[in-house]
Formats: structure tokens, C-alpha cells, sequence
């Protein structure tokens, strides 16, 4: 995760990548793509539609989270 982070486009600082919270990491992970595969400019990295949630639901599941804490992660406590 981290290598894609301090690559370009984003070349971001280990600093930079230790203080991004999950919905950030998320924003940029799940960002909208044009078709060569480069992230289009903001506001559309933090899309609220409902099939990036559900690719970042699957994402923390891949990474051993159960689908409650996946989803307590994308939409926090409630």
C-alpha cells in the first residue's frame, strides 16, 4: 500500500502516508480512473456512491476484517 502512495502521482512523504487516516487511504485507493488508469482530479476521489463503498467493503474484508468492522470503517459508529 504504502509504495503506491509515495510513487507518483502522489509522492507522498512517510510522514504524509503515517498521518492519512482510513477514509483517506480509501479516497485515494478507490478514486475514480480515467480509462489509462490515472486518477481523475478531486472532488471526485471522495465519490459517496453506493458501488465504491461496497469495493471498499470488500477491500478491508480481503484484509481480515469481518463485514461489521469494514463497514464501521467506511461509514464509522453508529
Amino acid at each position: 500500500m504504502v509504495a503506491t502512495l509515495v510513487d507518483e502521482p502522489y509522492l507522498l512523504t512517510m510522514e504524509q502516508v503515517a498521518e492519512l487516516t482510513p477514509r483517506q487511504i480509501l479516497g485515494i485507493y478507490f478514486r475514480k480512473r480515467d480509462p489509462k488508469g490515472n486518477p481523475l482530479p478531486l472532488p471526485y476521489a471522495f465519490d459517496d456512491g453506493e458501488s465504491e463503498k461496497q469495493q471498499a467493503i470488500r477491500f478491508w474484508m480481503a484484509n481480515g476484517k469481518t463485514e461489521e468492522e469494514a463497514r464501521e470503517m467506511i461509514y464509522g459508529s453508529r
